[in-house]
């Protein structure tokens, strides 16, 4: 089902909160991407669900060109802003879903997508589209908010994420990753389990999350086996958490 309605709620109103995270603009993930993706200057690239825009600026000063999508016009409002503030002139933003790309195919050199397969009401579908877009030998980088291979911590960290985001759809191990995008015809390059941390007080005022959500949030934390408290060590400031990065080629 269509989750476009929970995404402009959970997302349009709070659209500026993510132009100025530090998560979503940080150097050293982005400095990463493009030395994972290697783009060239007459590379034309997607940047999908874009968000305000921080992945859409750092490949555009390293591509031709940029086609920047998302679904919240609030996000796009958001993105147009950094844009202008970078003086940026070879991003194109448009209000499109990836399970329905408006584009013919074999098109893209490079398709990006970072922190947003979570939401994709079918990770199937958009993967194929995204496999469709792009050209023979064309890249797709992703990384996102990711679960450990284990069915205790899949339960439990979708669980928390749906507290925290209504929006929020699944979060896929690094191994559910892969096959996702060997199905979708693409052959992975690179794959790997980054460990993090979320500033929790940061995490949930991004979101707005209900006190009533926080407090159940903890509460199954601190029902988690020892496993995976140790795996996913917390306290009331933070919580340990993984993301998966990956690059796939057509």
């Amino acid at each position: 089902m269509d989750n476009k309605e929970d995404l402009t709620k959970s997302f349009g109103e709070n659209a500026h909160s993510y132009k100025i995270s530090n998560v979503f603009s940080d150097k050293e993930d982005l400095d990463r991407m493009i030395n994972i993706v290697g783009p060239s200057e007459s590379d034309i690239a997607l940047d999908i669900a874009t968000g305000a825009g921080h992945t859409a600026v750092k490949l555009s000063k390293r591509v031709k060109e940029v086609v920047a999508i998302d679904v919240v016009e609030n996000m796009l409002n958001q993105a147009k802003l950094l844009i202008k503030e970078n003086k940026i002139e070879n991003i194109n933003l448009m209000n499109m879903d990836v399970h329905s790309l408006g584009f013919k195919d074999d098109y893209f050199d490079i398709a990006t997508c970072r922190f947003a397969p979570h939401h994709f009401y079918n990770i199937e579908v958009a993967i194929k589209e995204v496999y469709r877009v792009l050209k023979k030998g064309g890249k797709l980088y992703i990384l996102d908010c990711s679960v450990l291979n284990l069915e205790e911590a899949k339960a439990t960290i979708n669980n928390i994420e749906k507290l925290r985001d209504p929006s929020h759809v699944n979060s896929y191990s690094l191994e559910e990753w892969q096959d996702i995008l060997k199905n979708g015809g693409f052959k992975v390059l690179y794959a790997k389990n980054l460990k993090r941390q979320y500033i929790l007080p940061d995490w949930f005022d991004r979101m707005n999350t209900p006190a009533k959500n926080r407090d159940k949030i903890f509460n199954i934390l601190r029902g988690m086996s020892e496993n995976l408290k140790r795996l996913y060590s917390f306290d009331e400031r933070y919580i340990t958490t993984y993301y998966v990065e990956l690059l796939a080629v057509k």
